[in-house]
């Protein structure tokens, strides 16, 4: 997935969901769920 100059990994996605379902019950689990969406992007080389 594109989303202008960044390009997403969706394995990231992945991994973070657990943590999302985790997030429900234990709140500060929410902040480390972002930091891994947040890993996901990565900016796209010029050369892409």
């Amino acid at each position: 997935m594109n989303f202008g100059k960044y390009k997403y990994d969706y394995n990231y996605l992945l991994m973070s969901t657990p943590l999302l379902v985790v997030s429900l019950f234990v709140p500060s689990v929410f902040v480390a769920f972002l930091v891994c969406i947040f890993c996901g992007f990565e900016k796209k080389n010029k050369n892409d």
